[in-house]
């Protein structure tokens, strides 16, 4: 009995210093600075779901729409700390704050995913807006790639405190409250894209547009250490019966103008795509829409490395465009996306491989 008595108080006395041991390394953790923001991307629909972390939808008005940027404030989330597989997951990129992230005593992780507003094209413009959000009065700079949808942002605020997402350009800010999805203070009328005016001739009779992305990275480097990215692509088709350049369709068929922008997660690999290799697009009825060879596209992404400024020609997507004939009824194109070209790391070439996509897609056309 005292043999099985002393083992009992042994085991015990592990087991709490066991406990006592991971509960220390928690509390040692040390917490983000009080003005910790952080940007990252998901194509999910519940991208906090995904990693067990709770959130709440907003109203379907929760909408931005400018020059440039056209995003909707999907779901809001609220976490006191943001695990590795949350951080990794969730694509965030804070390289001088290794994960797990804590937001500290009194204060908690206030997170929102902008994603495409449903039936709305983006107004066309030639660089994205300033983004910033907005804590206690005090702004906090994004890159402006947070103005694309699929971003993640994640800030610190006081417990139970808002943070208003702020959104600059050609001349009108706009603003709104991550909480609730509400416009704060006024709001100018939305922009208005030129194709989509109904005095400009030749005006859309019908458009669509799909999102599809590549997961690509350097063999032998894990995933969350800046040796992989999303190739985030995205397609727009607008069906016209004119065009300026090549004038009135012929009978019984339309021109269709197709746009496609590349972007990229942060990350210092510098990718370039053979869009005519990367890139099929095909009617319902069979026929090939060809991107003319050798189309090559350098890939931007928004470099955050502490002590280095960000290129200023990598803020805003890069884009092709290229004019078909279709038939009139054309309702549907297919759409496959695979990253071929490329790529390259402080000028030395570098081999990558493609890991998880969702390349494959349908525009349809109303």
């Amino acid at each position: 009995m005292r043999r099985w008595g002393l083992a009992l108080v042994i085991l015990a006395l592990t087991g709490g210093l066991v406990g006592c041991g991971d509960g220390d390394q928690t509390a040692d953790q040390p917490s983000v600075p009080d003005t910790f923001v952080a940007q990252g991307t998901s194509r999910l629909s519940d991208p906090f779901a995904d990693v067990d972390l709770e959130s709440r939808e907003l109203p379907e008005d929760a909408v931005l729409i400018g020059t440039g940027y056209a995003v909707a404030l999907s779901r809001y989330g609220l976490a006191t700390e943001l695990t590795e597989k949350a951080v990794r997951e969730l694509h965030l990129r804070v390289p001088s704050i290794p994960p797990p992230w804590r937001a500290g005593k009194g204060r908690e992780f206030l997170m929102v995913h902008l994603v495409r507003p449903e039936k709305r094209t983006t107004p066309r413009g030639d660089r994205l807006p300033t983004v910033e959000v907005v804590v206690d009065g005090q702004a906090r700079q994004l890159s402006e790639t947070a103005a694309l949808p699929n971003t993640v942002i994640v800030v610190s605020v006081p417990t139970g405190a808002d943070a208003v997402l702020t959104f600059t350009g050609s001349g009108q800010t706009q603003s709104i409250s991550i909480r609730t999805g509400r416009l704060v203070g006024p709001s100018p009328k939305p922009a208005t894209s030129p194709s989509a005016s109904p005095s400009r001739a030749g005006g859309a009779v019908a458009s669509g547009t799909v999102r599809l992305a590549d997961y690509a990275g350097v063999p032998g480097h894990g995933p969350g250490l800046g040796w992989d990215t999303i190739v985030n692509v995205e397609i727009e088709v607008e069906l016209r019966r004119y065009d300026e350049d090549r004038g009135p369709a012929p009978d019984g068929a339309l021109w269709a103008h197709v746009e496609v922008s590349l972007f990229a997660s942060a990350t210092p690999v510098t990718f370039v795509v053979d869009l005519s290799r990367s890139l099929a697009l095909r009617t319902a009825a069979g026929q090939v829409l060809r991107v003319p060879d050798k189309t090559r596209m350098p890939v931007p992404n928004y470099l955050a490395v502490p002590g280095s400024a960000p290129d200023p020609t990598l803020t805003a997507p890069a884009t092709w465009s290229g004019v078909f004939q279709v038939p009139e009824r054309t309702g549907s194109l297919s759409a496959t996306y695979r990253t071929r070209g490329t790529a390259s790391e402080g000028g030395k070439k570098v081999t990558f491989e493609r890991r998880d996509v969702r390349n494959s897609g349908t525009i349809t056309l109303t």
